[in-house]
């Protein structure tokens, strides 16, 4: 942003890309006049859940516990296999 001569921005951090504006927030807090960060925890800060969760818990865990669902991969590949 210093090269662009951009002194004072806000950053928004969606999914992973939540990592990602949480460390450059850290890394220029004088310069990060807000941050949003929402759809992911943050390693190491935020309490992350076991990822060995029953079924009924993984609905609720978005992307992260997505291929943990019990049968999701065998249904999104049914009839897509190449011959």
């Amino acid at each position: 942003m210093d090269q662009l001569g951009i002194s004072c921005y806000s950053v928004v951090g969606y999914d992973i890309g939540r990592w990602v504006a949480y460390s450059l927030a850290a890394k220029h807090s004088a310069q990060v006049d807000k941050l949003v960060v929402s759809e992911a925890f943050i390693p190491g800060i935020s309490p992350t859940p076991s990822m060995l969760q029953p079924p009924e818990k993984n609905t609720g865990l978005a992307q992260f516990m997505f291929n943990q669902l019990r049968d999701l991969p065998g249904f999104l590949m049914s009839e897509r296999e190449a011959s």
